[in-house]
């Protein structure tokens, strides 16, 4: 067991002894909360020292650091720009690790291999995310009909 959970098991005990077990159940809740709370703040700490310069001005000093692109920034890439897993889930709005999960969902498409890094063109992209919204449109249009016809009968 490690030493953290020791400390933990022994402070519940002293606490359940002195205030009874409701006591101890609360305090272990708030133990929770201030680590997420604490979790949070070296998250945005860390966010702190991410770079803003523009896309190109890290390609162009062949930068590999994190640059954070918007959705429309995206959709006005030109279709043979790099874009990096960071980026792209910067530009979703997510995680990197849901961008994954989103590859094997087939909701983006496969990334190629530079170096080891994950990356897409962003035509490859663009072209994916608008099959997918076609076809949602069509499937809408399908039960659109099937409600229609539903309801006239």
């Amino acid at each position: 067991m490690p030493k953290t959970a020791k400390v933990e098991d022994k402070r519940r005990m002293i606490s359940r002894q002195l205030f009874g077990a409701a006591s101890s159940e609360r305090s272990s809740s708030m133990l929770e909360l201030r680590t997420k709370e604490k979790r949070r703040s070296t998250r945005d700490k860390s966010m702190e020292n991410v770079s803003t310069l523009p896309l190109t001005a890290h390609v162009a000093a062949g930068a590999s650091t994190f640059s954070p692109i918007t959705r429309e920034k995206l959709a006005g890439l030109p279709p043979g720009t790099i874009v990096y897993r960071e980026e792209l889930a910067a530009a979703l709005e997510c995680c990197e690790k849901s961008v994954t999960r989103m590859v094997k969902m087939n909701q983006l498409p496969p990334p190629m291999v530079l170096g080891k890094r994950r990356a897409w063109l962003a035509g490859q992209i663009q072209k994916h995310l608008l099959s997918a919204a076609e076809k949602i449109e069509e499937d809408a249009a399908r039960w659109n009909a099937k409600i229609r016809q539903h309801l006239s009968s």
